[in-house]
């Protein structure tokens, strides 16, 4: 069954990396910068008129599967267009429950979103696996960039959100919650308020005054940190967070959400999008 099949949008690379990041510094690995990246960055032609890469653009026999509301899946929508790689797309609708059907559970048996398909016909999951594995194919514009010390702090950043207040407030849990324990949507809601508070204090507490805080949370370029955290800020709005509280994170999110690699990615702007 394919539901809700469309194209991604396409943003060049040349065009992410002179006017998302500027020069790049380094690549996966401490690769060197391909010449193809370096003469691609300065023709004008290529940044307004879209993708000066053709083996990026090929690449879309690559298919994401996703939700528009994902957190797990607008991480992976931001690289994809921060990097210039074109993928198909296709949903899977979690409230009705679609990503429990036979012919996904088989691509995916934690029946969870997203999961992408390569070209290749094998199937990655998780959404941090699934970032690390773009960065590595395609290593710029680089979601980790520095050293190893900076890298670990980018990811450890990133885990915040992914690992201590995600997975203890999605829909699954809330719908366990309701169903099981009898609680009610608003007493589930403040249940998630609590944790996305308690992890986004310390986001907060990270990077704020923190000298390798720049425009965004590490430096002033988007990094995987900065993937992680504007999804869940869109989150932390349906939950009703007082933000006003995280004046960096929210800084960096009106920061982020200036670029269009993020603008295009949000839930809104999704082919499966519904008020």
């Amino acid at each position: 069954m394919k539901i809700g099949a469309g194209t991604a949008p396409i943003f060049s690379a040349s065009w992410c990396a002179l006017a998302c990041w500027g020069s790049p510094q380094r690549s996966w690995g401490g690769e060197s910068i391909t010449e193809e990246a370096n003469e691609a960055k300065g023709d004008p032609e290529n940044i307004v008129n879209g993708p000066a890469n053709p083996k990026v653009a090929a690449e879309a026999a690559m298919k994401l599967i996703g939700y528009f509301r994902s957190s797990a899946a607008f991480r992976v929508r931001i690289a994809l267009n921060l990097k210039g790689i074109a993928v198909e797309h296709a949903s899977r609708h979690l409230r009705k429950g679609e990503q429990a059907a036979p012919d996904y559970v088989a691509l995916n048996p934690q029946k969870l979103v997203p999961a992408m398909v390569l070209d290749s016909g094998d199937v990655l999951t998780q959404s941090l696996a699934i970032l690390e594995y773009i960065e590595e194919i395609h290593p710029q514009p680089p979601l980790l960039p520095g050293d190893p010390v900076d890298r670990a702090r980018i990811r450890a950043l990133a885990l915040i959100c992914t690992a201590d207040i995600h997975p203890i407030q999605n829909l699954r849990v809330m719908t366990y919650l309701r169903d099981n324990f009898g609680q009610s949507e608003e007493s589930a809601f403040a249940w998630s308020r609590h944790w996305i508070d308690t992890g986004f204090e310390a986001y907060e507490a990270t990077v704020a005054g923190d000298r390798k805080t720049g425009t965004f949370s590490h430096g002033d370029h988007p990094t995987m940190a900065d993937l992680c955290l504007i999804p869940q800020v869109f989150n932390a709005a349906r939950f009703k967070v007082d933000m006003k509280k995280y004046p960096t994170i929210q800084r960096i999110f009106e920061a982020s959400m200036k670029l269009p690699a993020f603008d295009a990615a949000q839930p809104s702007r999704q082919p499966d999008a519904e008020p």
